[in-house]
């Protein structure tokens, strides 16, 4: 058809006569147009449709709806994706989404799907109408029917040969033949490449123009689960589904791209609405979780968590956005899943720590940062060592020792404690050969086993294959497994542990007493040893309903034939009270922590002796060149990690409580375990007499108070003029406690009522 004919006749219908010789339709400002601009009476044969700046239909004539079968209302505030075919590449709607948004027109070729599914072909002219700053806030659309000069064409879907393939040597790589981009062949979006190419380009035009990008990190909620379950096959069918699912939903202004396995990446750009991107990743939340997925017959509920980041204020390049969309991710994950979050400067030390720990966790063990170290289990009449639980250890190179209630979840979600897993088994076996050599005498060493590792298929046979080349006698070994992951998978795991209960691998009931126990299931899980979780011993002499319990669980143990084990003594009178009640064996600190090899082989050649005082403290003593100020109400600060080996770092604040504080440095206390390094400097702020105090120092010492909190000594490095400026306002503050033990003026920590 004559392409300049129709744009002629476009212009005269828009009165768009600045251009008359030239082919291009120039975009309408607001004020240029109007209902008086257009006279819509008068061209009832023109096909208009206008939309708002989401693609979102506000007006359409009659004719328009006519010819693709539709009235009117029936169109008004739909999505013009009600239209799309599978004949055109996802590019061809990124480029015109492209310009349109960038403020100039687009016309070519477009094919429509009508109510009556029959395809209507357009030749289509798109005006954007400019509002403030001369940026789009409406689309004028204006469309010639051309189906019938199409007929002869041969025209087929795009999804009978969307790609080819590009042999590699691990894989086939789906290359979109429109423009040569990757596309992932499951589900059919742009892979990751794809995106980090996209990205850095939406990044340089955000930057030239003065405009803000979003993008958002998804990732499907315990999907390690549904493949260790249902197998592989059903995974990549759920995610085929989700992906089609959430494409089907998304707006023009956004697009959608596969990383790999469950994480999915989007783009959003081009003007959105910062005020607005909270709606949107909630409605993409509730449309992943809303309805579930039938997939060969399994109705598969799922949820994800979300997480976003938004140049310039989470980040200037394309590194520090994925960094930060990630950090946001976990956060979402770790508040509790089925849920998003926006990344922001005031995310917390801790959302930093365990970021890097996941990018650093598959590392790990080709580093052999991991590390076993053994907690005794003593008899408590003999203060003989027993047995000894394998507890496994990070050495990170930043973090220091990072113990496994921050990574084994992690781990768990990654699938990489299979062979973390088998990594630990094959380690305890050569040191059990070891001491079996040496005549050292004890039972058993027990290893924690991971619910995902009991799902694996072949898992019995892998323990039975690791015995066997170890040459280690079952009998050395005891799995221990929590009794919630049991009574959550009854059937199909007692199966497993009877299997290799029947190897002579014995098993120990984990955490009993924290809510899930009948005395149904005592009876019906082949466990030689009940471990009494720390909290019931913990108030034991101090409350007399958790010293009924607790005789009350022995007594019946006993009863059933059972061991009894009580975790997390620290004192001699939960030791006495223990003893009374005829509790089999003993593991704490009163005895020891968990200690490396060596100083384990050192117990059970010299024997073992309790020690209360070293029970309370496991650390450095505190230690200070100046007079320090004590706290009597402790004060607050907000800490944050000011750099990490040399490298500046622009990550949020944890509120901490300030014990003391010295010219030379100060205590802290927090939940947060941090590493004794000079290569971490931290930065501390707080108020103190009115005036606003920036202190930069490294940890010198830590020590454990109690299960949750961990109180740190800080040596500051400070310039002159800021230490000077601090012991001036010491002083003062030295003088005013004597007499009262808050002051105006001081900023105080409030958690503790």
């Amino acid at each position: 058809m004559n392409t300049d004919k129709v744009i002629s006749s476009v212009k005269k219908l828009l009165g768009n006569t600045s251009t008359e010789n030239s082919n291009e339709v120039e975009p309408y400002t607001k004020s240029q147009y109007s209902e008086k601009t257009i006279n819509w009476e008068n061209h009832k044969d023109a096909l208009i449709l206008v939309t708002n700046i989401n693609g979102e239909i506000i007006f359409i004539n009659e004719a328009c709806s006519a010819t693709l079968g539709y009235k009117p209302h029936e169109l008004t505030g739909k999505h013009t994706r009600i239209f799309k075919t599978d004949i055109h590449p996802m590019s061809f709607y990124r480029n015109l989404w492209t310009t349109i948004l960038d403020g100039k027109a687009w016309s070519g070729e477009i094919s429509c799907e009508s109510k009556s599914g029959e395809v209507v072909w357009f030749f289509m002219v798109i005006t954007p109408l400019l509002g403030e700053n001369n940026q789009p806030y409406q689309f004028l659309t204006t469309r010639f029917n051309i189906t019938e000069q199409k007929k002869n064409r041969n025209v087929k879907p795009i999804k009978e040969k969307p790609f080819r393939y590009l042999k590699s040597s691990q894989t086939e790589i789906a290359v979109c033949r429109e423009d040569n981009r990757t596309i992932d062949p499951l589900t059919r979006l742009p892979d990751k490449e794809c995106f980090y190419e996209d990205l850095e380009r939406e990044i340089e035009r955000a930057s030239n123009r003065n405009m803000i990008v979003a993008i958002a990190k998804l990732g499907i909620d315990d999907f390690k689960y549904i493949n260790s379950v249902l197998g592989f096959d059903i995974g990549d069918l759920l995610l085929k589904e989700l992906a089609t699912r959430i494409h089907n939903w998304l707006p023009y202004n956004i697009s959608f791209y596969h990383k790999y396995g469950d994480k999915f990446y989007f783009l959003i750009k081009e003007k959105f609405d910062v005020d607005k991107l909270n709606d949107w990743l909630s409605e993409l939340i509730t449309i992943i979780n809303q309805d579930p997925f039938n997939i060969e017959g399994n109705n598969l509920f799922i949820t994800g968590s979300v997480g976003a980041s938004i140049y310039p204020y989470s980040g200037r390049t394309k590194a520090e956005l994925l960094k930060n969309a990630e950090i946001a991710m976990f956060r979402a994950k770790g508040q509790g899943k089925n849920q998003y979050q926006i990344f922001a400067p005031t995310m917390s030390i801790n959302s930093y720590k365990q970021f890097t720990l996941r990018n650093d966790s598959k590392q790990a063990l080709i580093k052999n940062e991991f590390h076993v170290y053994y907690q005794p289990r003593v008899n408590p009449y003999t203060d003989e060592i027993i047995s000894a639980e394998a507890l496994i250890r990070w050495n990170h190179q930043k973090w220091g020792v990072v113990l496994p209630e921050e990574f084994i979840t992690m781990a768990e979600e990654s699938g990489l404690i299979i062979p973390i897993g088998e990594w630990l088994l094959k380690r305890v076996c050569d040191d059990i050969k070891s001491w079996s050599k040496r005549k050292f005498t004890f039972r058993k060493v027990s290893i924690n086993i991971s619910p995902l590792q009991l799902k694996q298929p072949n898992f019995v046979d892998r323990v039975s294959t690791i015995l066997k080349e170890q040459r280690v006698n079952p009998k050395w070994m005891e799995f221990e497994i929590s009794e919630k992951i049991i009574i959550e998978k009854e059937e199909s795991l007692l199966n497993k542990i009877i299997q290799l209960n029947n190897l002579g691998i014995s098993f120990a009931l984990d955490d009993f007493g924290t809510g899930y126990s009948s005395l149904h299931f005592l009876k019906k899980f082949p466990c030689e040893v009940i471990k009494i979780d720390k909290s019931l011993v913990k108030e034991i002499h101090k409350e007399k309903e958790n010293l009924v319990i607790l005789g009350s669980v022995v007594s019946l143990c006993h009863k059933l034939n059972k061991k009894v084990v009580a975790e997390g003594v620290e004192t001699k009178n939960q030791l006495s009270i223990l003893k009374k009640l005829n509790c089999d064996e003993i593991q704490g600190y009163l005895y020891s922590k968990a200690i490396d090899r060596t100083d384990f082989e050192k117990l059970l050649q010299e024997g073992i002796k309790i020690d209360e005082e070293m029970a309370k403290v496991y650390s450095y003593s505190e230690r200070r060149k100046y007079a320090r100020i004590p706290f009597e109400v402790p004060l607050a600060a907000d800490m944050t990690i000011a750099e990490i080996e040399g490298v500046k770092l622009n990550i949020g604040s944890s509120e901490v409580m300030l014990k003391n504080i010295s010219p030379g440095g100060l205590s802290f206390s927090s939940p947060l375990l941090l590493p004794v390094s000079r290569d971490i400097v931290l930065q501390f702020n707080t108020t103190l007499l009115f005036e606003d105090c920036y202190l930069k120092g490294t940890i010198a010492w830590f020590k454990e108070t109690d299960n949750t909190y961990y109180q740190y000594g800080v040596k500051f490095d400070l310039l002159n003029e800021d230490k000077d400026k601090l012991i001036r306002i010491l002083n003062n503050l030295q003088i005013k406690l004597e007499y009262k033990p808050i002051l105006p003026g001081c900023r105080y920590y409030k958690k503790l009522g």
